[in-house]
């Protein structure tokens, strides 16, 4: 599992995933054709992706009861944000950025009945990781 860290888009929340998504969805990028769009394209679909984000991230920040696994909406807001950083990476070449487990395991372990989430993420060779504390 990894913690994909938004605030380079604004986004105040980490989203929690697993390694494998990240390629399903480059791997999706490729297959569909989107590296043969223009750039005027690519850089709206990923404003406009990015702007709905901002305002879910800001309904969620003000709706804590709502960010909770099963809620359809919460699901797609994290799934929508790893669209976004594998956009950037795809399109235009940004790293995408993930969160030392130190940074905010305690939180997480209090909040999960997951044993897997309880486990807490690990890395991904090759991609950046921020701590938070430092």
């Amino acid at each position: 599992m990894s913690a994909l860290y938004m605030g380079n888009y604004g986004i105040k929340t980490a989203v929690l995933t697993s390694h494998e998504k990240f390629g399903l969805y480059i791997s999706g990028y490729e297959e569909d054709g989107l590296n043969q769009w223009p750039e005027l394209r690519k850089q709206y679909v990923f404003e406009r992706v990015k702007a709905l984000l901002l305002k879910e991230d800001a309904y969620f920040n003000q709706h804590l009861d709502q960010a909770v696994s099963g809620n359809k909406r919460w699901d797609k807001f994290c799934d929508d944000c790893i669209e976004l950083a594998t956009l950037d990476q795809y399109f235009f070449g940004k790293p995408i950025f993930l969160l030392h487990p130190d940074s905010y395991m305690n939180g997480i372990a209090s909040n999960s009945l997951d044993p897997l989430w309880m486990r807490g993420p690990d890395l991904i060779g090759g991609i950046p990781v921020l701590r938070r504390d430092h």
